[in-house]
């Protein structure tokens, strides 16, 4: 039986996807023709080679006078494994834990019927996460973290690579990176490509990039390219 996270009402399963929901990215409102409007999305990506974790955060605004039960897509890479998620509930950070399948979507309909706050996250095909999130609040923003780890090469070059589809025409324009690289030794020709910014090491050895207050937009992926410098 496949596990389920579980943190006061957040939920994770397996279930099946349709075609149109392996399009989508962003909040989605179950009655609605097209997602809720991208207010912040910021990108924390630490690296302790061979290994990288990212973690992503997203608000969404809902502009109607009306709370809204909605759908939130994301596509994580090929080969990544979802190592955490949040959701903020009347401004309160809720972690996940896990929990079983079936009793994960009992509680879940219980806490609806009860008009309290719910979430329920399952995968769908391939790497497409969607998490069902009830209510999304009148006038209210909506945030969402999702964390997840994924390789970088044990051997050879260390290459991250992030890249996320927006909905058509629409390029992601509230886009904030932080990057912390580190490796067992010394690293060599670190790049970054796919935003107007340079990693810069450290008295350590690491490469950092702190998240600044500029909002950027996001059209091409998000690459950090590095060697391991040989031992003598």
């Amino acid at each position: 039986m496949k596990p389920i996270l579980q943190g006061a009402t957040l939920f994770f399963c397996l279930w099946s996807a349709s075609a149109l929901a392996e399009t989508r990215f962003g909040l989605w409102p179950v009655k609605g023709n097209g997602p809720l409007e991208l207010v912040r999305h910021d990108v924390r990506v630490r690296i302790e080679h061979p290994l990288a974790e990212t973690v992503v955060t997203q608000e969404f605004k809902n502009p109607t006078g009306r709370s809204l039960e909605a759908f939130y897509y994301y596509p994580v890479p090929a080969g990544a494994t979802v190592s955490g998620l949040a959701l903020w509930v009347n401004g309160v950070r809720r972690e996940a834990r896990m929990l079983e399948r079936q009793r994960a979507r009992e509680i879940y309909q219980g806490i609806v019927d009860e008009k309290r706050d719910p979430a329920l996250v399952e995968r769908l095909s391939g790497n497409l996460f969607r998490i069902r999130i009830f209510p999304v609040l009148p006038r209210r923003r909506q945030r969402v973290e999702l964390r997840f780890v994924q390789p970088v090469g044990e051997t050879g070059p260390g290459r991250y690579a992030y890249r996320l589809a927006p909905p058509p025409g629409r390029p992601v324009e509230v886009l904030r990176l932080a990057v912390d690289l580190r490796a067992p030794g010394p690293l060599q020709q670190v790049e970054l490509s796919g935003l107007p910014a340079v990693l810069r090491p450290d008295e350590a050895g690491a490469y950092r990039l702190p998240l600044g207050a500029a909002r950027h937009r996001f059209r091409a992926p998000l690459e950090i390219r590095y060697q391991l410098a040989q031992r003598s």
